[in-house]
């Protein structure tokens, strides 16, 4: 069973999840709809050659989206509030940084990202766990 109710609420108060290698960081992430990132694809694409900087700058956007906050980031040492241009910032830092995802696999911090945030029944199933706590 989906409901509907639940998926929009999924894409709107996203779920916390914690960023491997790093105790005590964790990041609120909206679930991104497979059209977001179609669209994205689509509009970067000139006669049919995707333009690499235009889709990174793009990712960067969207992701400026879908992350909604996040705990354990500091700057010199002060905990700092998210925003989309501070996480900008943290990507452009760690952009090449390499994480080991769920699966063993290794992938860089912002295809990371993408892949929690574009994970609908992850985000369904963190939902009905609380709801059957309720």
């Amino acid at each position: 069973m989906i409901d509907i109710k639940q998926a929009e609420q999924a894409s709107r108060t996203g779920r916390w999840i914690s960023v491997p290698g790093f105790p005590g960081v964790a990041l609120q992430v909206r679930l991104i709809t497979p059209g977001e990132i179609e669209r994205l694809k689509e509009s970067c694409r000139t006669d049919g050659v995707m333009d690499a900087e235009r889709y990174r700058r793009g990712l960067e956007e969207l992701l400026g989206t879908a992350v909604l906050d996040w705990r354990g980031v500091t700057d010199g040492g002060s905990e700092i509030p998210c925003a989309p241009e501070t996480l900008r910032r943290l990507l452009s830092v760690l952009g090449g940084l390499r994480l080991q995802g769920p699966d063993g696999q290794e992938t860089r911090l912002a295809s990371w990202l993408v892949e929690r945030a574009n994970e609908p029944n992850e985000f369904l199933e963190a939902d009905l766990q609380v709801a059957e706590k309720n």
